[in-house]
């Protein structure tokens, strides 16, 4: 019996198949550093375990706005009540601070991110699984919101937000243009059909923290390709790690 088993300390989880989130791929993808590039890996082969979503207060805010389920005064009493809700426990109360600063960066740049466009925004369930498989490694992509829209020629389109909250790990140029991409390669192969196709430019990454946007850029092919290069090297590390 090893010490670990007998002082009853419990495994540290591994997932035994190459598996990333969205937003740690386009972090890896646009990393040139070799070693952190095998800590993003290693990080998501071995999880920390009851990892409590920090942002899911302000996500669920958000998503609610942006469906028009709730008005921006409803978003405004949110945030004055993470602002002074009494707790005594400091980890609630800085994430309490944390989601109610977020929300205010979210309404101070991306209130009117849809404007103009004639738009049906439908949350995404929590539970509905967005796994893209890429060259052999399962892409979690969690959209937040799926857009459904007609463009100018008439046509039917879907599109999707996904929010990106942690200031610790803001996007940049390349990274959202990544993520950006992916997102669009995931609702045209789950929700596009022969009269409906995926929108590259309603496929929209927002990063609440740093006020930027990315749109799937016009060369998607290209970074497609960049992509999957990317996953095949994540999924030849993984054994490793």
């Amino acid at each position: 019996m090893t010490l670990r088993e007998k002082i009853n300390v419990p495994r540290q989880r591994e997932r035994q198949e190459p598996r990333i989130s969205l937003n740690k791929l386009g972090e890896y993808l646009a990393e040139k550093n070799a070693s952190r590039r095998t800590g993003i890996v290693a990080d998501q082969k071995r999880p920390k375990d009851a990892v409590v979503p920090y942002y899911d207060l302000a996500r669920d805010v958000a998503v609610s706005f942006l469906a028009g389920e709730i008005s921006r005064d409803a978003v405004l009493d949110e945030m004055q009540r993470l602002f002074s809700a009494p707790e005594p426990r400091q980890w609630f109360k800085g994430r309490n601070l944390s989601c109610a600063y977020a929300l205010e960066h979210f309404l101070s740049r991306f209130e009117n991110v849809l404007e103009g466009d004639l738009i049906k925004v439908v949350p995404v369930e929590k539970t509905v699984s967005s796994v893209l498989l890429i060259s052999g490694v399962r892409v979690s992509v969690r959209p937040d919101v799926l857009l459904f829209g007609i463009d100018r020629s008439g046509h039917d389109f879907v599109g999707a937000i996904k929010l990106h909250f942690p200031r610790a790990y803001p996007l940049n140029s390349e990274s959202g243009q990544y993520v950006a991409t992916v997102l669009h390669q995931y609702i045209e192969g789950t929700y596009a059909a022969e009269d409906v196709k995926a929108s590259r430019s309603h496929c929209i990454v927002i990063d609440v923290f740093s006020g930027e946007k990315y749109v799937a850029p016009a060369a998607y092919k290209r970074r497609r390709k960049d992509i999957a290069a990317g996953c095949q090297q994540i999924a030849a590390l993984w054994p490793r790690v």
